[in-house]
């Protein structure tokens, strides 16, 4: 009898030990594994150099204050941008991926293209957006603006 009374005495506290921890409504998951999204296997192992098909690299950009290339949408003080020139063999979706949030503006001569789809990378994965653009064979310049840091890993991958 005096086993079933002390059993009942702690029952309460062993249930309130045996629940999980509630967690705040935008705290961010605990980070185990991160799910590789297809197309972009290398985002956590950036290298140096120009956005590349199939590769993710590491790159720095310039304050948008003192960027002399500027872009339709005005730069926001504090914020940084970067510009490149690629060169895209075969028509199809390309997938652009960012570790930070940016605006990705991709045109032909003068012409932007308007995106296809717009995503974020799974929890843990680095990857904070990706954004789809069809595109044709041509030379194209990526635009990346309004990021709050110089650093940015960007990586460009065929749609999925």
């Amino acid at each position: 009898m005096s086993r079933l009374l002390a059993f009942a005495a702690l029952a309460p506290f062993a249930a309130t030990c045996a629940q999980a921890p509630e967690q705040s409504a935008g705290a961010e998951p605990v980070c185990v594994r991160a799910e590789i999204v297809p197309g972009f296997e290398s985002f956590g192992k950036p290298e140096a150099g120009a956005p590349a098909l199939g590769k993710a690299v590491a790159l720095t950009m310039k304050s948008a204050e003192s960027s002399a290339a500027k872009g339709e949408r005005p730069f926001k003080p504090g914020t940084y941008e970067g510009h490149w020139l690629r060169t895209v063999a075969k028509a199809g979706d390309y997938r652009i991926a960012l570790s930070q949030a940016a605006w990705i503006a991709v045109r032909r001569t003068m012409d932007e293209v308007d995106s296809a789809a717009h995503g974020h990378g799974p929890a843990c994965s680095g990857i904070r957006k990706i954004v789809t653009f069809p595109l044709k064979p041509g030379s194209y310049h990526l635009n990346l603006s309004e990021a709050k840091e110089p650093g940015i890993v960007v990586a460009v991958a065929p749609g999925a």
